[in-house]
């Protein structure tokens, strides 16, 4: 077990993938930085790491998933800061979107890493935020400003890149069995929804991160 832990797996990944990354994330807090709103920027920097979906080979098929992901992203941070207003309510949405994420990522063979991780850290950091309506249309526009910005990369990205690379055939397992993706889908809600609700009741300063924590440690 702890050579798996120390092993270095082969990845299809390019070097400059990270650089690709690092400009999505960066480039918002930089903006930020020059304009001195950092706290709205911040948000845009974090809805810059759905860039991390790109895995296709495929320029069309790499964007549908990229634009379709930068709406999952919108969704998640929506849903975050519209239920944020009650610690019991905001754990059982979150529980109930973490469900209805990995089920719905599974059947549209989304499987791979990061899977529905950055969904439920963007809807947990969200619903963690103070509840002032009245910021809620400003703060959901960063997040989109933030996807714009990433798809806009990403296509530059591919424009370049794939035209020297080769082609490959992509291979997607899915678990067998009609309910074992229920039972996970259940098994993420659950335990995320609890996570919150702990944070709260041991009221932590930043409860984002026990439910963040615990989509990472089930991945």
């Amino acid at each position: 077990m702890l050579k798996q832990l120390l092993e270095f797996k082969q990845t299809d990944r390019k070097w400059h993938f990270g650089v690709l990354a690092g400009l999505s994330v960066g480039i918002p807090l930089l903006a930020g930085y020059y304009t001195g709103n950092m706290p709205a920027v911040k948000l845009a920097s974090l809805a810059g790491l759905v860039i991390l979906y790109i895995h296709s080979q495929n320029l069309a098929h790499r964007m549908i998933t990229l634009m379709a992901c930068s709406f999952g992203i919108m969704v998640s941070f929506s849903v975050g800061i519209f239920f944020g207003f009650n610690p019991y309510v905001a754990s059982f949405v979150l529980g109930l979107y973490a469900f209805a994420v990995h089920l719905a990522l599974y059947y549209l063979k989304m499987v791979r890493p990061p899977g529905n991780f950055f969904f439920i850290m963007v809807a947990s950091v969200a619903i963690s935020m103070p509840y002032q309506i009245e910021t809620i249309p400003e703060k959901i526009g960063f997040v989109g400003i933030g996807t714009m910005i990433s798809c806009t990369l990403g296509l530059l990205y591919s424009l370049v890149t794939l035209r020297r690379m080769p082609p490959a055939q992509e291979v997607i397992s899915l678990a067998p069995g009609k309910y074992i993706n229920f039972i996970q889908s259940l098994t993420f809600g659950l335990f995320v929804g609890l996570a919150l609700l702990v944070a709260y009741l041991l009221k932590l300063d930043s409860p984002y991160w026990a439910p963040t924590s615990c989509a990472a440690v089930m991945q």
